[in-house]
């Protein structure tokens, strides 16, 4: 019975033994939940402000591990006790004890001990600042006490650089962040005392990449100062935002939104702003050829196009999905080499983000890199170079569009053939061994020839195409017809001087002793009813139609004279400094005028309907040679015929150079369609090697937009065909 007893009162002890435990421990978590401790982290202070102040100053310490609880944290200044204000884990708001003196503030969180710095009892003390973010020029308003001095100014600094003090009063200074003032506290020093207040953040967008794209482009914004939350950093082109990616204090991703514009990036933190460099928006790549469209590994492979990066990291390349490395890059022309393994694929090429596919590569061993002349008419000799050709000439079968050629010598490398009768615009291929090859690019069905010779010109002689393709010229006194096959007929005779000359609805108008006549294509005279134009001086010497039917009359010194139609009234004089009389003038179907000022100047003057002219194209000092935009492209001098094609481009007989310019006059960009060389030699020619009299005295365009130009050198009449 004993025994029985002992265990009992054993068991019984255990029991209550861990009931105390159980409650002990249970108090522990209760505590630790009440003073707020139980997740508490290593307690660190990071900063405080201000350092100075009276008793009573309300004085933020930043840093992590404080308790929630505000009586979980003991905060004393110089040994004295001082009253926490509010408590967060990472922010502790407490009031200077007004019995405290100079000296170390201490904190406690209940299992740590911690200096936070030294706290001066003064009456300068810098409290809070606004806004506390911001770059180069931002205005932060200081505010505290004890800013006024009869000694001197307050110095105010920013991260230890001095900033500019706009104005103070004893509790508000408002002063200018310095550049480059990074990131740190803000200190104001008046009378040999100094207080240190909240800290400022500097920002700066210090570079963007890439400076162009377009939609979904991702753009990286270095520089400093971003806030490390990404909500927190908004990013606008003008007023567009777009999405924030990725964020550091020193680096932002950003993709470029769907309506993007060309802007300056502006940052804004906190409300405020921060401007960086411009982003250009730009459409994406267009390629134009991809050279070649099939080689084995190894192979040098050129890419021309438009809109590309001329840094080589911003553009990508891909055959099949695979990524080829570019060797070197242009704004127009990406170079790389294939590597092993390339295999057969559509060729795509990224730039920044922008995607375009282009055509089909095929790895094989037959391939064609360059087609010289890449233009011609039946007849023309065309060197074919690449790979993989078989040295037996009969073995390749090149094709014009499909019609067989004649293939006159071969190697591996190189075959020169003759361009077929029947010939049209369209893919040139080999095949050999069982493989096909596509050129780079198509083989057009252009060149110049020569449709009739040993005529009767003058300089001052004009050409025009009716609708039909027969043309018709004149010399000072005659009107010739040459039919489409070549035959050479006189039209009218007995003219006075024909000072001009232009068809309008295939009829003939010439300007004949001040006298506009029309001359129909059976070659009947009759006068068109007019007002007096023998009144106006300096008398006429040139003739054109707009699209509408009205004249247009050249009088050198006079400016353009035009006169409607079908009233026959003198509407409107276009005034100009001078004119190149025995230039064709040009007029838009909006009204604009195009004309060439001066025979011994390279000047294309625009005149609006407010008849007041420019200089368009062309400067005194600019006589030359160079495509591009209409203000740095260059002219020679004396232009003698303004024509407007198919499509509303203006076409130039740029004598001097011997070319026809075309302007697009939607973009502004001047190019070359033709770039001749002077020579005697009529017969059928590529475009690379036409050549042509020192003068054409005028072009004229039929309904094929084919270009026809009376070359008075030669004496003959020659046709360029485009396509």
């Amino acid at each position: 019975m004993k025994r029985k007893i002992n265990h009992f009162t054993n068991i019984q002890s255990s029991l209550y033994l861990l009931a105390i435990f159980l409650m002990l421990g249970f108090s522990a978590c209760k505590d630790d939940d009440e003073d707020g401790a139980g997740s508490q982290s290593q307690l660190k202070i990071e900063s405080f402000y201000p350092n100075s102040g009276k008793g009573g100053t309300l004085v933020t310490i930043k840093g992590t591990g404080f308790s929630s609880n505000m009586n979980g944290n003991t905060v004393e200044f110089s040994g004295v006790k001082a009253e926490v204000f509010s408590a967060k884990e990472d922010e502790l708001v407490i009031l200077a004890p007004s019995n405290g003196q100079t000296g170390a503030i201490r904190l406690n969180n209940g299992k740590q001990t911690l200096e936070v710095g030294t706290y001066t009892y003064q009456d300068l003390s810098v409290q809070n600042i606004f806004p506390a973010n911001g770059p180069t020029g931002t205005n932060i308003r200081i505010s505290g006490e004890g800013f006024s001095s009869l000694q001197g100014p307050a110095k105010v600094l920013v991260n230890g650089k001095e900033a500019v003090v706009v104005n103070a009063s004893n509790t508000l200074i408002v002063a200018k962040v310095p550049a480059q003032a990074g990131k740190g506290a803000i200190k104001v020093m008046v009378d040999g005392k100094e207080s240190t207040g909240p800290n400022f953040i500097y920002q700066e967008i210090k570079g963007i990449k890439p400076l162009t794209g377009g939609k979904g482009t991702k753009i990286t914004i270095t520089g400093e100062g971003f806030d490390t939350e990404l909500t927190k950093n908004q990013l606008y082109f003008n007023n567009i935002q777009a999405k924030v990616l990725e964020v550091s204090e020193t680096k932002l991703v950003v993709e470029a939104p769907d309506k993007v514009e060309t802007a300056k990036l502006a940052l804004i933190i906190n409300a405020q702003k921060t401007v960086g460099p411009q982003f250009t928006v730009v459409p994406a790549p267009t390629l134009s050829i991809v050279s070649p469209l099939s080689g084995p590994a190894g192979t040098q492979m050129t890419i021309q196009g438009k809109d590309f990066s001329k840094e080589a990291d911003e553009n990508k390349v891909f055959i099949n999905g695979a990524e080829i490395p570019i060797l070197v890059a242009t704004g127009n022309e990406l170079s790389l080499k294939l590597p092993t393994g390339i295999s057969s694929g559509k060729v795509e090429v990224i730039v920044n983000d922008q995607k375009t596919i282009g055509p089909e590569f095929k790895n094989q061993s037959l391939g064609i890199t360059k087609i010289v002349p890449d233009n011609g008419l039946a007849g023309t000799q065309v060197t074919i170079e690449g790979m993989g050709f078989s040295t037996n000439k009969a073995d390749n079968m090149v094709l014009f569009n499909g019609i067989a050629a004649e293939v006159k010598t071969a190697t591996e490398n190189r075959l020169t053939v003759i361009a077929p009768n029947g010939l049209k615009t369209g893919v040139l291929k080999i095949e050999t061994g069982g493989m096909v090859a596509e050129a780079p690019k198509n083989f057009n069905r252009a060149g110049i020839t020569t449709l009739a010779r040993g005529l009767t010109v003058a300089l001052s002689s004009k050409i025009a195409v009716d609708s039909q393709k027969n043309i018709y010229y004149c010399d000072a006194r005659n009107i010739y017809k040459i039919s489409p096959d070549g035959n050479l007929s006189t039209l009218s005779t007995g003219f006075a001087y024909i000072a001009g000359f232009t068809l309008y609805n295939d009829d003939i108008y010439v300007l004949d002793s001040n006298k506009i006549k029309k001359v129909t294509l059976a070659g009947s005279v009759s006068l068109v009813s007019t007002d007096n134009i023998s009144s106006l001086s300096p008398s006429p010497q040139g003739l054109s139609v707009d699209r509408f039917g009205n004249f247009y009359l050249s009088r050198s010194y006079g400016g353009v004279t035009k006169v409607e139609m079908p009233s026959g009234r003198i509407n409107t004089t276009f005034r100009t400094s001078s004119l190149h009389d025995n230039c064709r003038t040009a007029i838009t179907r909006n009204g604009s005028i195009y004309l060439s000022q001066d025979e011994y100047q390279g000047i294309i003057m625009l005149t609006l309907a407010s008849g007041q002219g420019v200089n368009w194209l062309g400067k005194y000092e600019q006589y030359g040679y160079l495509d591009g935009p209409v203000t740095t492209a260059k002219i020679n001098y004396g232009p003698t015929s303004l024509i407007l094609d198919l499509d509303e481009n203006l076409l130039i007989m740029d004598k001097g150079n011997f070319a026809i310019r075309k302007i697009d006059l939607e973009t502004q960009i001047v190019s070359t369609l033709v770039k001749a060389k002077y020579g005697s030699d009529l017969n059928d020619n590529s475009l690379e090697s036409a050549q042509w009299g020192g003068v054409i005295t005028d072009i004229a365009i039929d309904i094929d937009g084919d270009i026809y130009l009376l070359d008075y050198g030669n004496a003959a009449i020659r046709k360029i065909f485009l396509k």
